[in-house]
């Protein structure tokens, strides 16, 4: 089944965690919310931006959802009351093209084209969040283009267009490892097995990779 409904490239695409709900979001401004159970037929709702959305993740409750978008700005709305709550003005200074928010969405780290790795304190269920708790330093020599954290919340990897891997101690901010070449070309995306145990990398050399933690000295 194909479905349309954006104007340009679909940057970011996922489903709810109980599999009702498709959100897609697009270089064309918008945020799109589908029903899955009738195979996308329904457009529920939808938000509209001047700036392309470039990122999304949702709380595992599937109550809050948070954007990326291209002038560096991070959104957070409230599906249940279909409205943006907050805005991250100038969240960062170029792209936001990565989001990861604990289990308990009490923090969301963001990852974007200007280099920088940032942890927000969300407080989504007060009227205002907080700025930036930390900034990893000097994370990467090029475009962040991948974040992501293991189940128990241990450990952080970002993926970069320096061709880097690093791997970080998500609890204490500290970078553990650090693998130098881990593809021929920029990494574009991470994602870890539900055990923890192995990483996976895919790159724009076309290749995907799969790293046993336990083998690397972190």
């Amino acid at each position: 089944e194909i479905l349309y409904g954006h104007l340009d490239d679909i940057r970011a695409l996922l489903f709810s965690s109980d599999d009702k709900y498709i959100i897609s979001g697009s270089s064309d401004g918008t945020i799109k919310i589908w029903d899955f159970e009738r195979r996308g037929r329904d457009l529920i709702h939808y938000f509209q931006f001047k700036e392309e959305v470039r990122s999304l993740v949702l709380t595992s409750d599937n109550k809050y959802l948070v954007s990326g978008f291209g002038n560096g700005h991070i959104r957070i709305f409230d599906l249940h009351l279909k409205q943006l709550i907050y805005t991250f003005e100038e969240a960062h200074l170029d792209k936001v093209v990565s989001l990861f928010i604990s289990r308990d969405s009490k923090y969301l780290v963001s990852a974007a084209q200007d280099g920088s790795i940032r942890l927000w304190e969300t407080r989504l269920e007060k009227e205002e969040s907080d700025d930036e708790v930390y900034i990893f330093q000097d994370a990467h020599l090029d475009d962040v283009n991948a974040v992501a954290v293991t189940h128990d919340s241990k450990y952080m990897v970002t993926g970069s267009s320096d061709r880097s891997i690093k791997i970080w101690d998500f609890q204490n901010k500290k970078l553990l490892h650090t693998i130098e070449v881990a593809h021929k070309q920029s990494i574009t995306s991470l994602t870890f097995t539900q055990d923890d145990k192995f990483l996976l990398s895919g790159a724009r050399d076309r290749s995907v990779k799969q790293w046993n933690l336990s083998l690397i000295h972190i």
